[in-house]
């Protein structure tokens, strides 16, 4: 599996794409890896290594920020058996589940 990351030139362009696509919406890496309990960096090696997709946006050359899906996300707290996973991330499980599914956060 390979790494996906949808990359847009300019805000109104992800927009128009989000209007369309609402799953390319999401959170930052940072929001991310507080709720699984893990370090950004294993976030980032989770896209790298194709079991999250990311969202760059950019605007005038200048990178103004990277989110990870929810769906990727939904699909990442779906499958707990995913190898290379911290086990220290286990517990927040259920609750993250029912975040991403209900998009309350």
């Amino acid at each position: 599996m390979g790494m996906t990351v949808f990359l847009y030139q300019s805000l109104d362009d992800w927009q128009t794409a989000l209007k369309q696509e609402p799953g390319l919406n999401g959170l930052s890496p940072g929001g991310v890896a507080g709720h699984l309990g893990v370090t950004r960096q294993a976030v980032h090696a989770a896209v790298k290594s194709g079991r999250l997709d990311a969202v760059r946006v950019s605007d005038g050359g200048e990178l103004r920020f990277i989110l990870i899906t929810n769906d990727s996300l939904q699909r990442f707290v779906e499958n707990p058996n995913v190898k290379g996973r911290p086990p220290s991330v286990s517990g927040h499980w259920a609750m993250l589940k029912d975040q991403v599914k209900y998009r309350v956060w």
